[in-house]
């Protein structure tokens, strides 16, 4: 144990000093964002403690949004142990330390430990920044607010610690239908409670998505979920920690490659690149899906996105949750809630999109696909154009069912063609120019992050114009949607044809 400890302490020490640049720079960039953002955040918490919130029936609906939400990050934490191992330990010290004569738990055992801290942290912290929120929209301020900021705390501490203990003890015997069907019965019980039928918040007992969401809404039953959710997340810290020694050398050593590539794709301010590192990983665990061929040569790039998506769940799913998104925030008929429709739109339908991206990546993918380059461009967006389309049509309808106003789905539907077009645009971005990395100097500083920002949000900032411009409908608006859907198709064909032919 001694010997262990002495070599952590060398490598350590190494690292820190080889950081020690690194570290000062990060310190200087939170200081500067704190700095920035520090008093809108004091004004922003100041004037959620001075709300006064109207309930309505919204109020309702809160803890299974918060539920959805902790179950989503549950379900990520599964995913990111299946793909980036057990816990987050660099690529040096998998070759260099564990070959040597060291206790695995204990180099492995401190990971686990800081990742449990680090993730009890960021849940405490999240977890009130959304009770701030709901305390600015829809749920009124309790009586004493200090107890209802410790449940919120408590729940999102407790949070992130099954969250870490779910990645380290890596169960694969989670299924992507268990995540369907869960998000699906807290979908139905918020309709229900949305309708104001009695006992619908038994679904928040279904787990400990629920138990957190009574916490950190204040529901009066938080504190017996929280202790619930403070047994589970207990016995889930045991049995991640008994695990860590049975890991083996392959995961960790994949883990930490697709870190790196993770990593990598940040410095090469390109997603995608992140996505191709962990698409072998990805691969070991999909389902094998048979779909008859296509006889059109047109069709063949949409069959081949079908069973793309059908091998990987995860991206139907989240695309589904978005279009819900979209569809609610289209309700609120000013510029802030069409803005934040098509934004949600374009992610929702980014996420079917993954086969037009990985194309741009990698144009040797489309070698035996007989079309030219402009028309195989825009045939990646067809199986989108129909997923999407198929999504937001059931979505409608349940929200119609409940009484959503139908000229806020009506828009969300007519600008699907547009958002498929631009995010189709954006899948064939490529990588960011090396002008954008330099910028204009101005006197009002550098236009890097300008540049940049745009470079990833042309295309749903674009699609917002378009609707914007369609907003006030009638045959102007019309005409103007139609010409927008145009333009956008165009740009996503011309872009498309540089990438695929690279």
């Amino acid at each position: 144990m001694d010997e262990t400890r002495a070599v952590l302490a060398l490598v350590r020490g190494g690292r820190r000093r080889a950081r020690r640049g690194g570290v000062a720079y990060q310190v200087y960039v939170g200081v500067l964002v704190a700095a920035v953002a520090g008093p809108t955040a004091w004004a922003s918490v100041r004037d959620a403690l001075e709300s006064t919130a109207d309930p309505g029936r919204a109020v309702a609906l809160a803890p299974f949004a918060v539920a959805v939400t902790a179950l989503a990050v549950l379900w990520g934490s599964v995913r990111e142990g299946v793909l980036r191992g057990p816990v987050s330990v660099d690529a040096a010290v998998i070759d260099w330390v564990l070959p040597s004569p060291v206790r695995w738990e204990t180099v492995l055992g401190s990971a686990f430990a800081r990742g449990v801290a680090v993730r009890a942290a960021a849940g405490a912290a999240l977890c009130l920044i959304v009770l701030f929120v709901l305390w600015r929209t829809v749920l009124p301020l309790p009586p004493v607010p200090g107890a209802a900021l410790a449940t919120s705390a408590l729940a999102g501490a407790l949070l992130g610690t099954l969250s870490a203990a779910l990645r380290a003890s890596g169960p694969t015997w989670i299924r992507r239908s268990w995540y369907a069907a869960l998000l699906l019965l807290l979908a139905s019980a918020a309709a229900l409670a949305w309708k104001g039928v009695p006992g619908a918040s038994g679904a928040l007992w279904s787990g400990p998505w629920g138990w957190a969401a009574q916490g950190v809404v204040g529901e009066p039953s938080a504190w017996a979920g929280l202790a619930a959710l403070a047994v589970v997340t207990v016995c889930a810290l045991v049995f991640a920690a008994r695990r860590l020694s049975s890991r083996t050398f392959g995961e960790l050593r994949r883990g930490a490659e697709l870190t790196g590539g993770l990593k990598a794709g940040l410095w090469l301010v390109d997603p995608g690149w992140a996505a191709g590192t962990g698409e072998t990983a990805r691969a070991d665990f999909s389902a094998s899906v048979r779909v008859p061929l296509p006889t059109l040569p047109v069709l063949a790039p949409a069959w081949r996105d079908l069973v793309t998506l059908l091998r990987d769940v995860d991206r139907l799913l989240r695309s589904a949750v978005l279009t819900v998104l979209a569809l609610l925030a289209a309700q609120s008929p000013g510029p802030a809630g069409v803005a934040a429709s098509c934004g949600l739109l374009y992610l929702a339908v980014s996420a079917l999109t993954e086969g037009a991206r990985s194309c741009a990546g990698d144009p040797g993918r489309t070698r035996y696909l007989p079309l030219r380059p402009e028309t195989l461009a825009l045939a990646f967006g067809l199986t989108p154009l129909a997923v999407a389309g198929t999504l937001t049509a059931v979505g409608a309808a349940a929200l119609a069912g409940l009484g959503a106003d139908p000229a806020g789905l009506a828009r969300v539907a007519l600008l699907l063609p547009a958002a498929v077009a631009t995010a189709l645009a954006g899948a064939y971005r490529g990588f960011l120019p090396q002008a954008a990395l330099t910028g204009i100097d101005t006197p009002f500083g550098n236009s890097v992050p300008f540049q940049v920002a745009f470079w990833h949000g042309a295309g749903p900032v674009t699609l917002t114009v378009i609707a914007l411009v369609a907003l006030p409908g009638g045959p102007a608006g019309a005409a103007w949607l139609a010409a927008g859907t145009a333009l956008a198709a165009l740009w996503a064909a011309r872009r498309g044809a540089r990438a695929l032919t690279a």
